[in-house]
């Protein structure tokens, strides 16, 4: 990252991320294509549609926090345990040696 006297910083505003992450959302056509393609599967034609609609898209919001909320968590316990320098050199070595193998089996190959 880039510091120095003319490059701001930027402090952590959880708002201002909560809005980034609903406009992508809600901007993204491929949410829309997703949900147009998904939830008539689970819509009864003869009840209304709006709410079955809505309740289909709470219960995938809620699944899906609960998803990217474990997942924050996971990430950020493995942010604190790659940063001690043990485990991050036996990390390097690990994929320093698996880069080798594949040039080793890519060399080899027709």
């Amino acid at each position: 990252m880039f510091t120095g006297p003319d490059v701001p910083t930027l402090e952590f505003n959880s708002f201002r991320s909560f809005r980034e992450g609903f406009f992508s959302n809600v901007l993204n056509p491929k949410t829309v294509i997703f949900y147009m393609a998904f939830l008539p599967q689970f819509i009864d034609p003869d009840k209304g549609a709006l709410w079955q609609s809505i309740t289909v898209a709470a219960i995938h919001f809620t699944v899906a926090m609960i998803w990217q909320c474990l997942l924050a968590s996971m990430v950020d316990r493995a942010k604190s345990w790659l940063e001690n320098p043990k485990c991050s050199r036996t990390f390097d070595g690990l994929t320093g040696s698996m880069m080798i193998f594949l040039g080793i089996r890519l060399m080899f190959t027709d």
